[in-house]
């Protein structure tokens, strides 16, 4: 140090400090060696040094720059925790403006503070451990480095011990990101080398015998080789390409072009991968050392390959950064926003194949779209892709306000819907380099690695970028929903990957579309996937739970038109007959169906307060209405190792039920004003065999798993795939292999590479808020049980509920923390939900949602050493002999699984935490001695206990078959209908034809507030057709303020009711009505068209004979067809439409009490007696069939009208050859008199008829209901018995000409 500072003599002591503070750092840049010839080393870097500062500073100026500390990169990297620059030719005024101008282009970011801060460094390209050259330039010092990028890196800076006048350092740690570097430097100036060796890097005798690209090109096309041959070619560049990493070496590609002719260049890792940093696009550069290869990779085209031999010469002065002037090479749409949705439909229309341009551009990022998938923002107007080439280590100079230029890019107009409408795309042809670094503290861009999860599944599923966009999409939405309570932030672009898998239709071609990178680096003419895409894949839209339902909710209620909800009648209705008929409406919307199909991504779990599956998200939930193929037909879901699931809906559909309450005068009035109050209720349908899994629990097997394995193990003596047993109650409990874990995968049939898929771990992280006392989404997702449950030893001197109680807050030391108790049992039936003041804990007070279920328990309690789930039952849990029952109880949160326990299945109840076998085997009531004790023992199921399905097995089919129902049958509505005791609870399955909310005065139909009993009571009166039979209805009458809201009884819907009362009706008509205890099932789903029934079957054709002798036991509706023989009875009459009195003129006629009604609907009833050769009937015909039924047009419909509106009403009595002559003298009546019997009316017509009373047996068949008659015929008189015609209701009326 002493010969250094005798250099400078003549400095003042502060000056003297500080050039031993430069000396220091240049002894930490070259290491502690005391050698001479270290030190003189030493010396001439120190010296070197100050010169390097004399000549950025001015040759003129002798003064040091005292403000400006001497720090190693050791120090900056240790000591330096936030952003800072460093200028040191700059003023404060300059800082000022250039940080000034930096905050005006980037608003939202603060501008780089600085720092006075003198670094120097040795600049290298090769790794600190390994001493290789990976292409990364650094810079260093004896005890640290740290990555450097450079606006135009040259080759002669390369192993030089540099001073950076201009330079900002981006400290990682400050960032969160997770790299092995602490930090990059950026350097916006030159760097001045310390030591002067212009003479060793003279090149000039190397670049002898230069070759343009054209001699070059023609040289490669000669067939015979040149062994040892080495090529000079000096040519412009036309294409970088990215550094790319093949089976551990890294390589690279360039072409040099002049002209029409152009040469591929290809560098392996030879030492020379770093050219890539030092080449631009419309350089001149000379290359020395190529030799010809062919590259088998490419077809075994020629390439020059470049050797250890090899030297590069760039342009002597590096090129400047420019700070203004941004041009672009073509001018592009402003992007403006989503599209409205009559734009997007058009833009799908026009859905093609399209090509890409291939442009230069030059531009600002502005914005970083999403890092880990490579999409950004350049000028606020343009989007920039670089998922499909590797970003490499310049990724983290991509901050906001850097200037970027793009070389080969692709330019793709609207390319999705989900991405900018200008899309800049890199290919491994395209190259990019930032010209300017940004100015603010913005955070650096982690580097996207080909493993992440994102790029991974572009790779290997070969995505367009249509799909890729939308992909990213989708990863955005999955994380503001699903993340982190359903999934890890790191996976879900793995579940996304599978929703689009999902989406994707099979492509038998896809192996075609697979990159290969040597062509699309080298060919010519240009060729890579962004070459051709495709606008809008996949044409769906992703919406979350809430804007599901937000969606059908502002659909419907849009589409809500009131005269499509009425009957024909509606014409002929008073206010109390239209209304009702208003107060409940359907609306169902397929979604697969719509223009853009709609999809959606959720959990399925239970909601404990309605007692129905759900689909939930981190938006909300929405109720959910799901069955299950059996065969060739649907039932209901009763696999429970659904709950739990993350699944992908597709074929959904939306049913939004619409209350209204109205106050209509009458049909021509309905003003939507004069609704009073609206509410809607939101669901879906749909089949779980429809469901895509993306993300199953891995402790459970689903039904479809079993019922294959069940086929695969036929005939074949296999083992047991139950746990290890410890010895249950019952004798034989000897140990069992254990066996691998089931997989679930799904209920749909998948191949074994979507099983092996699946079979990833998708443990969620833990929510930060706690779940609500409601929430069992997580019901079968979390497989560790509370660390409080367990099995200790029981306290039996505390009552046994209270036993089961502290038992499962406490666990002994001995439990292990996977030990359980199980009880394999068979559901016999199930009672309805209802709300009791039964509670499964003693500090809850009020009521609680409960229900009870009877089961057949099929053995005896088993004790297992691991939860045994839904493996398939064991023969050690079933049992011979009788087999038990026993009554369950569930209360508050158990609720939950009331969706999913159905009488006829079978179930495992698992007890987690425990080795007491007592807590399953139920309380029996206690008796005096000599008291026949008739009722079950009772079981009160606890909120961490657990229901598995059983699978499929022979030994289970033949303890089902001893278990089977006995009480309760199945019946059908024929049956019920016929059945030889009333008064009695029924259980039979059909299928709803129609709905009609029956309200009652001072009752609201569909509140809001109708949960339970506190809800407004509401009436809902189902006509249910048999299955085989559908002639014979039923009418069912549903009291919803005595239970919950049950959703998807739609017309169409097959539905099973359990445990209802068989009534019947003063009129003798049978129906049935709910109690208490009733459970209606929905086995199938009902009608998916939208806003009006479709049409139902047909009624059977019968004749009036059979009908007549079969009566209602054959059908209750029918189709005739009929001679009208004479009408027996005409009523017309204007009624007021508030009232129903008779309206006459203008005012209403009633006298009791006045009413102001101006308004009328004209009601007209007929009855015909009708004969078809084998019998007769006397047929009723309502209001809008009586013009049909005369014969009359709509002229003289609207003046017979007119006539009848003076007097207000007329009635017609007509026998069959009876005319009253009083009759004769009012016109009105003898037109109507000889209407009824005129040959016009008295036709052959097709009639859909039902009979008028529906009673227990047929009364016509009872005592008394056959009689004598009399037949006159000439001069004779016969005498014979005929059953009293039939009474028939017409529901449809149509001409008929008979067949000749």
């Amino acid at each position: 140090m002493d010969s250094f500072l005798r250099e400078f003599k003549d400095k003042n002591r502060a000056e003297l400090l500080w050039l031993r503070a430069l000396y220091q750092c240049v002894v930490g840049l070259v290491g502690p060696e005391p050698s001479p010839p270290a030190e003189h080393r030493v010396l001439l870097l120190a010296l070197g040094a100050v010169r390097a500062l004399r000549q950025t500073l001015g040759s003129h100026c002798d003064a040091l720059p005292l403000s400006y500390r001497p720090v190693s990169v050791c120090e900056l990297v240790r000591r330096q925790l936030v952003p800072c620059c460093s200028q040191l030719t700059w003023s404060n005024s300059q800082y000022c403006e250039w940080a000034a101008d930096a905050e005006r282009l980037q608003p939202e970011d603060v501008a780089l503070p600085r720092e006075n801060l003198l670094l120097v460094g040795y600049i290298t390209d090769r790794e600190i451990e390994t001493s290789e050259c990976d292409g990364i330039l650094r810079a260093k010092d004896a005890n640290a480095s740290v990555n450097c990028m450079m606006i135009s890196p040259s080759p002669m800076w390369l192993d030089q011990f540099v001073l950076f006048p201009s330079w900002s350092f981006i400290p990682h740690r400050s960032c969160g990101l997770i790299q092995d570097m602490k930090g990059h430097l950026e350097i916006g100036a030159s760097p001045i080398p310390l030591v002067l060796q212009g003479a060793s890097q003279n090149l000039q005798g190397t670049f002898t015998d230069l070759l343009g690209v054209g001699e070059a090109a023609r040289y490669l096309q000669q067939s015979h080789r040149h062994r040892g041959v080495r090529l000079h070619v000096c040519g412009h560049v036309s294409a970088v390409c990215p550094l790319l990493e093949i089976a551990g070496k890294r390589l690279f590609c360039f072409s040099l072009r002049e002209g029409e002719n152009s040469v591929p260049v290809v560098v392996p890792d030879s030492g020379h991968v770093c050219w890539e940093l030092f080449l631009h696009v419309g350089d001149r550069v000379c290359i020395s050392g190529l030799r010809v290869c062919a590259l088998r990779a490419w077809h075994s085209h020629r390439v020059l390959c470049v050797t250890p031999e090899s030297h590069l010469r760039t342009p002597q002065t590096p090129q400047e950064t420019h700070s203004a002037g941004i041009e672009t090479c073509v001018q592009l749409e402003t992007y403006t926003g989503p599209r409205c949705a009559e734009e997007y439909l058009q833009t799908r229309s026009r859905a093609r194949s399209k090509t890409s341009r291939i442009i230069s551009y030059k531009g600002v990022l502005t914005r970083v779209l999403d890092a880990e998938g490579g999409l950004f923002e350049l000028d606020g107007k343009v989007g920039l892709c670089v998922a499909y080439q590797p970003l490499q280590e310049m990724a983290c100079s991509f901050r906001p306000g850097a200037q970027i230029e793009l070389h080969n890019a692709h330019f793709l107009h609207r390319p999705s819907p989900h991405g900018p409408a200008a899309l800049l795309c890199l290919c491994l042809r395209s190259s990019l380099r930032v010209t300017a670094f940004s100015r603010v503290q913005s955070k650096p861009l982690a580097c996207p690695s080909p493993t992440t999860a994102l790029l991974r599944v572009l790779l290997q599923n070969h995505l367009g970028i249509s799909q890729y966009l939308w992909l990213c999409h989708c990863v955005t939405m999955l994380k503001e929903r699903l993340c982190p309570r359903w999934i890890r932030a790191e996976r879900v672009a793995v579940v996304a990957g599978r929703v689009l898998s999902c989406l994707l239709p099979p492509d038998p071609h896809s192996w075609q579309c697979r990159r290969d990178i040597y062509m699309e680096m080298l060919e010519e003419p240009h060729s890579c996937p962004l070459s051709q895409y495709r606008e809008s894949d996949p044409q769906v839209d992703l919406l979350s739970v809430e804007q599901l339902r937000l969606w059908m909710e502002a659909e419907s209620w849009a589409s809500l038109s009131l005269p499509s909800l009425l009957p024909p009648s509606a014409p002929h209705l008073t206010r109390a007959e239209l209304n009702p008929l208003l107060s409940w409406s359907v609306d169902t919307r397929g979604a697969w169906s719509l223009p853009i199909p709609l999809v959606v991504v959720g959990v399925l779990g239970a909601c404990v307060r309605r007692g129905c599956l759900q689909l939930r998200d981190q938006t909300g939930s929405v109720d959910l209405v799901a069955v299950e193929r059996r065969g060739g037909s649907y039932g209901a879901v009763s696999d429970t190792a659904w709950l739990g699931r993350l699944v992908c809906v597709q074929h959904l559909t939306l049913v939004m039920e619409k209350f209204l309450n109205t106050d209509f005068p009458s049909w021509t009035q309905l003003d939507q004003d004069l609704i009073t109050h609206r509410h809607c209720r939101v669901y879906i349908q749909l089949c779980v065999d429809d469901l895509q899994v993306l993300s199953p629990w891995s402790g459970t097997m689903s039904f479809r798993d079993a019922l294959q394995q069940e086929a695969g193990a036929a005939g074949n003596q296999g083992t047991s795939r139950d746990r290890k047993g410890m010895g249950g109650n019952s004798a034989g409990k000897s140990d069992r292999e254990q066996p691998e874990e089931p997989t679930t995968t799904g209920a749909r049939q998948q191949d074994r590479k979507e099983r092996a898929r699946q079979e990833e771990d998708e443990t969620p992280a833990p929510a930060k808020k706690p779940r609500r006392a409601d929430d069992w989404s997580h019901l079968e997702q979390e497989e560790d049980w509370s660390s409080e449950a367990g099995g200790q030893e029981q306290d039996h001197s505390l009552p046994r509920a209270q036993r089961s109680h502290v038992q499962v807050q406490q666990r002994s030391d001995t439990t292990a923390p996977s030990a359980c108790v199980s009880l394999a049992f068979c559901v016999e039936s199930k009672d309805g939900l209802t709300s009791q003041n039964i509670h499964a804990a003693a500090a809850e007070t009020g009521h609680s949602v409960c229900f009870r279920m009877s089961i057949v328990v099929l053995g005896d309690v088993q004790r297992w050493k691991e939860n045994p789930r839904n493996c398939p039952l064991e023969s050690r849990e079933s049992a011979g002999g009788a087999l038990p029952k026993m009554d369950v109880q569930f209360v508050g949160s158990s609720v939950c699984w009331f969706p999913l326990l159905h009488p006829g299945s079978a179930y495992r109840l698992v007890a987690p935490h425990t080795q007491d076998p007592t807590l399953l085997c139920g309380t029996p009531v206690s008796v005096k001695q000599g008291v026949v004790l008739h009722s079950a023992p009772s079981l009160l199921i606890q909120p961490h206990w657990r229901f598995y399905t059983l699978p499929p097995s022979p030994r289970l089919s033949g303890l089902l078959q001893e278990a089977r129902p006995r009480k309760h049958a199945i019946l059908s509505v024929s049956e019920v209908l016929y059945c030889s005791t009333l008064l009695d609870l029924v259980s039979f399955e059909g299928l709803i034809s129609q709905r009609t909310h029956l309200q009652q005065k001072g009752r609201t139909a569909g509140h809001p507030q109708n949960h339970g009993p506190k809800g407004l009571p509401v009436s809902v009166r189902l006509t249910v057709q048999d299955l085989s039979s559908p002639g014979q209805w039923i009418h069912v009458y549903l009291d919803l303020s005595e239970r919950l809201y049950i959703p998807g009884l739609l017309p169409g819907a097959r539905v099973l009711f359990s445990a209802f009362q068989c009534v019947v009706s003063r009129v003798r008509n049978v129906y049935c009505r709910s109690v208490p205890l009733s459970c209606i099932t929905v086995n199938a789903l009902g009608q998916v068209h939208c806003r009006q029934d479709p049409p139902g079957p047909r009624p059977p054709t019968v004749l009036l004979g059979e009908w007549v002798q079969d009566g209602a036991q054959r059908c209750i509706v029918g189709q005739v067809r009929v001679h009208i023989v004479v009408l027996l009875f005409l009523q017309l009459q204007w009624t007021c439409s508030l009232c129903g009195s008779i309206f006459k003129q203008d005012s209403c006629t009633r006298s009791t009490s006045s009413c102001t009604s101006h308004s009328a609907v004209f009601q007209a009833e007929a009855k015909a007696a009708v004969e078809d050769g084998s019998g007769e009937a006397h047929v009723w015909f309502p209001s809008h069939l009586t013009a049909p039924l005369l014969a009359l047009g709509a002229a003289e419909w609207e003046g017979l009208q007119r006539s009848v509106r003076v007097r207000g009403h007329v009635r017609v009595h007509r026998g069959r050859n009876v005319v009253d002559a009083a009759d004769l003298d009012d016109p009105l009546l003898h037109y109507l008199s000889c209407l009824c019997m005129c040959a016009a009316v008295c036709r052959p017509l097709t009639l859909s008829c039902q009979l008028k009373h529906r009673s227990q047996k047929a009364l016509h068949l009872q005592d008394g209901s056959i009689q004598p008659k009399r037949v006159p015929r000439g001069d004779r008189e016969f005498v014979t018995r005929v059953a009293s015609p039939l009474q028939l209701t017409c529901t449809e009326l149509s001409e008929w000409e008979p067949c000749l």
